[in-house]
């Protein structure tokens, strides 16, 4: 399933997604290159924001947090953080439900997520949750592709 995701989202986006990764990314670089900041990608599916948003990190920086609650996606991205050289920054899986992630609050910097937001069942719970979390006046960012459904 995950390769089909992943190749589902290039065809829909018309691999404008893997642009998006990178703008995003360079949206956020003054967080990214503090090397405390505490970063959640949620809903982070197979990794591609995840990768992208470590390109963004120091060496030494503390690691970026990865959260999906789909086992498999999970998996292929912790295999796509593992594929990295000595010494580059690293993101943990962390096998999470974004409506009760299990962090404390006002704990993160920056949250981002891609296209698993289209897939939570609360938008206004999960976005109350984003709130929980986030340190007051830091950031987060979301970007989905629309529906095809009619």
């Amino acid at each position: 399933m995950p390769r089909r995701y992943d190749l589902l989202n290039h065809v829909l986006s018309a691999s404008v997604d893997r642009l998006w990764w990178w703008q995003t990314a360079r949206k956020f670089r003054a967080i990214l290159a503090d090397p405390d900041a505490a970063v959640l990608d949620v809903c982070c599916g197979t990794g591609h924001m995840t990768r992208a948003l470590l390109k963004g990190r120091p060496r030494g920086a503390h690691p970026i947090l990865a959260a999906d609650f789909a086992r498999e996606m999970l998996s292929r991205g912790a295999r796509r953080f593992a594929a990295r050289r000595p010494g580059e920054p690293t993101a943990i899986a962390l096998e999470a439900d974004a409506l009760h992630l299990p962090l404390r609050a006002a704990s993160l910097d920056l949250i981002v997520t891609a296209f698993g937001f289209r897939n939570l069942a609360n938008y206004a719970a999960g976005l109350r949750e984003f709130a929980r979390v986030l340190r007051p006046g830091r950031s987060w960012a979301f970007w989905t592709l629309p529906s095809l459904a009619a």
